[in-house]
């Protein structure tokens, strides 16, 4: 997917709003800045609202009147409608496709049989919201409670296609990314570069049984689980006893009725079981998925997995790892998992707890173009080393760290009006700062350097006020920083 134009006509702050991008201008990674409350995450919220609408439109009238301009593939979709009405129809290379005549397959759009065109809407939508309300939670928490009915109905056997990223995503993620073989670059250029990691050391999956199962709820039987669920705990159950074959799961039994289980535990030492399981259902993304799958029926319980790292000799529990690191690791985890499937990332300030050495990667990695890595020794030929154009990830920031990786332009956000900051490639932080008419220093600072200034450019350097003024600049910047520097050869200059 690749977004071209956006227009808002009222969603809480952002009234008549319109986000013109246009071809040139268009890439992988759209930066939104602004003040708090500038309306930033408004944008991210207003799209999920479409995209939730366009999804459900058979039952659904538009939250508010909206227009959308993107690309799939190599085909240009528009699609508007009015508040409180239904949905028309689509225009696909701007040629107007009535509701009709459109193929609708397990609640995607898709072109007429006539057309070799792909699905019209993002395959995934994933959000990441970096504080603590919740406030994209809303929408996929209807669409776990729609999907875990159609997954035990045996009617859904893909993700949910709006996905909110939890706590418990995160270690999805990371056992997933253990699927990739051993010898696969992801190990020297992720988890080696950024964290140090050098393998797996152990996992344990914890299965639960959930009342919408309703028949049986023994062990046995797998919790009456079914379908799709039932498939894949069967799997890690034939595999444990492959990979321990006296070791049976651990079984916790209910307090009040001894007989009753209540959930199983199995345990796992490396990354083996999970090379089994990739094996059995396909690829790396699929872990992830079939993983997401018993979370939103409610049949995982939890994961608890430890790492090991270099030149450490005990193995780190995932919760051990700092907060940055749990968090880059979910970040950019997904987009190994889910890049090149017109996937959809809408970002709200990922930066948050990003270490500033990581940041400086984060939007080039975005726009590397993958096919440029890809290595015919590998089976995992199609790993990440960069999101391809198919995916559009949209990101809210203030980080003048990523403004300054941004090679097209960026755009800022003021009072639900919104404008491009262009030629910001390569500026120093200071620089990526004024860009955002912030002043990069404390302002008492920064106020004393400039009259300090002014009185060096009036010829007024050994003035009684220029004198205190440079000793209260030298005790908190430093005799030798590189304004004072400047301001020496000033002070030759006019003197």
């Amino acid at each position: 997917m690749k977004l071209l134009d956006l227009k808002i006509e009222k969603y809480k702050n952002l009234s008549n709003f319109h986000w013109e991008i246009t071809e040139d201008n268009a890439s992988p990674a759209l930066l939104l800045m602004g003040k708090n409350a500038s309306g930033k995450t408004n944008v991210l919220e207003a799209m999920i609202q479409i995209f939730d609408f366009l999804i459900h439109s058979q039952s659904k009238k538009a939250p508010f009147k909206f227009s959308i301009t993107y690309v799939l593939e190599v085909t240009t979709i528009n699609i508007k409608c009015n508040k409180n009405e239904a949905l028309e129809g689509v225009s696909i290379d701007e040629v107007f496709v009535p509701v009709s005549e459109i193929r609708r397959v397990n609640n995607t759009f898709r072109a007429p049989n006539h057309t070799d065109l792909e699905s019209l809407l993002p395959e995934n939508i994933i959000l990441y919201y970096s504080g603590f309300s919740g406030r994209f939670n809303t929408v996929s928490n209807k669409f776990k409670q729609e999907y875990s009915k159609l997954f035990r109905r045996q009617k859904a056997v893909a993700l949910p296609p709006i996905i909110a990223l939890e706590p418990i995503h995160y270690q999805m993620i990371l056992l997933a990314l253990f699927s990739f073989s051993n010898d696969a670059p992801i190990y020297e250029d992720f988890f080696k570069k950024y964290f140090n990691i050098t393998a797996l050391d152990s996992f344990e999956i914890h299965i639960k049984k959930h009342t919408g199962w309703i028949k049986d709820h023994t062990f046995e039987n797998f919790f009456d689980t079914d379908g799709i669920v039932r498939n894949f705990i069967e799997k890690i159950h034939l595999v444990q006893l492959d990979e321990d074959a006296e070791g049976l799961p651990v079984l916790h039994r209910s307090t009040k009725y001894n007989e009753r289980i209540n959930w199983i535990t199995y345990k796992f030492k490396g990354n083996n079981a999970l090379l089994k399981l990739k094996e059995i259902f396909g690829y790396e993304d699929d872990i992830f998925k079939l993983l997401n799958i018993l979370h939103t029926t409610k049949n995982l319980a939890g994961i608890t997995l430890k790492v090991k790292k270099e030149n450490i000799d005990v193995s780190i529990p995932f919760n051990g790892l700092s907060e940055g690191e749990q968090q880059f690791l979910a970040i950019k985890g997904m987009i190994y998992l889910l890049q090149g499937k017109n996937s959809l990332f809408l970002w709200d300030e990922p930066d948050t707890y990003l270490n500033p050495s990581w940041q400086w990667d984060l939007i080039p990695d975005l726009e590397i173009n993958n096919t440029q890595y890809a290595e015919e020794d590998y089976a995992e030929e199609d790993y990440f080393q960069g999101a391809i154009q198919r995916d559009q990830f949209i990101l809210t920031t203030h980080s003048p760290v990523l403004l300054s990786t941004v090679k097209k332009q960026a755009y800022y956000i003021d009072k639900g009006t919104i404008s491009s900051i262009k030629n910001t490639y390569g500026l120093t932080v200071d620089e990526s700062l004024i860009k955002q008419n912030i002043t990069p220093r404390i302002e008492e600072v920064d106020n004393a350097l400039k009259t300090y200034l002014e009185l060096i450019a009036t010829g007024q350097s050994q003035s009684e006020e220029a004198l205190q003024l440079r000793a209260k600049l030298e005790q908190t910047m430093g005799a030798n920083h590189q304004e004072l520097q400047r301001a020496n050869v000033l002070i030759n200059f006019y003197e």
